[in-house]
């Protein structure tokens, strides 16, 4: 690849290669649009001669040290995404930050809030969704989320639960305080070709399955989708997540052949590895429950994090078809036998 003097776009999205990137591409002048993910051996920042990049995605690498401070002064870069790396050190110059900028799951500093007061653009994410204290009057044992949609109640064979609505449309990086919950987004879909990134999606078709109201929406990212759930009352928590794909469709020969493949964890540990809606669910339009027991917290928080790791198709029925999706949350503590849940 280092001969070919003329490349422009070079994409690697958890290739599966591995070792650092060969001087021969970091050398080439042309690149424009440079994309690595999700691979290994890396380390190090790469010193890029290119002079015309205009997106540069180094995301989950392992990249270790400074951000270059070169970088900054390029004219052409419009797209920056560092994020879930072990980058370290002040960001300087943020102000002349791109207007998409991701800096997610690093360990740097820096007046990043300044960057707003200098230039409104940069769409900077790194910090905790539930920056500042937080003073907890009391402690739930359970909490239900209808992720993308209104207040939904459902009635089982022990009570009537409340699902709380998560209907309030995000931008491609926003952290959004609930009351005792809260959620972190990160990504836009860079392969989208309309001018708004849309993170909310619903079906009108009909659904199967118990309990339809919870999968007529759902919340999606296009990379990182966290949900936090605070002031819970420490102990052991069953979990379910609530999935049902409804972008895709079996019914179109096309959108068929679309595969949705991503990462889940709970407590900062794995627990759905490349996950594939319409696989488990043995369709599309039809639900799954995934269930975790006995989950365990211990700082009255639990974190469930939705991850793209580059695999599965982003053009497939339309571009930016991928990434994380979730229909509704349940949270229930092990010691609450009425608390239930669909």
């Amino acid at each position: 690849m280092g001969n070919w003097s003329q490349l422009k776009r070079l994409y690697l999205y958890a290739s599966g290669l591995k070792g650092p990137i060969p001087d021969a591409v970091a050398s080439l002048e042309n690149l424009t649009d440079l994309r690595i993910s999700d691979t290994t051996g890396i380390d190090s920042f790469p010193i890029l001669s290119s002079k015309a990049i205009e997106t540069l995605i180094l995301r989950n690498l392992n990249l270790s040290g400074p951000i270059p401070s070169y970088i900054w002064s390029w004219p052409n870069l419009r797209r920056l995404d560092l994020s879930f790396n072990k980058l370290t050190g002040e960001v300087q110059d943020i102000h002349k930050a791109p207007k998409f900028t991701y800096l997610a799951g690093n360990m740097l500093t820096g007046n990043f809030e300044s960057a707003f007061l200098f230039n409104s653009k940069p769409n900077i994410t790194g910090l905790l969704p539930c920056a500042g204290p937080i003073t907890c009057k009391s402690y739930q044992r359970s909490l239900h989320i209808n992720c993308g949609g209104g207040t939904v109640q459902i009635t089982n064979s022990s009570r009537r639960i409340t699902y709380q609505a998560d209907n309030i449309e995000v931008l491609a990086a926003t952290n959004l305080h609930m009351e005792r919950w809260g959620i972190s987004n990160t990504g836009d879909f860079t392969d989208d070709t309309s001018d708004d990134d849309t993170f909310i999606i619903s079906t009108s078709l009909r659904t199967s399955g118990g309990s339809p109201d919870l999968y007529k929406t759902a919340r999606r990212s296009a990379l990182s989708l966290v949900y936090y759930a605070f002031c819970l009352e420490n102990g052991a928590y069953n979990v379910k997540l609530h999935f049902m794909e409804i972008q895709f469709s079996d019914k179109e020969v096309y959108s068929r052949i679309g595969r949705r493949i991503f990462d889940v964890y709970v407590q900062g540990e794995l627990f759905l590895k490349d996950f594939n809606i319409k696989e488990e669910a043995n369709g599309t339009l039809k639900p799954v429950v995934k269930e975790l027991k006995a989950v365990n917290v211990t700082d009255n928080m639990l974190e469930i994090r939705l991850y793209w790791a580059g695999k599965g198709t982003t053009f497939i029925p339309n571009r930016g078809y991928y990434g994380p999706l979730i229909s509704a949350i349940s949270l229930c503590h092990s010691h609450d036998p009425l608390c239930g849940g669909s």
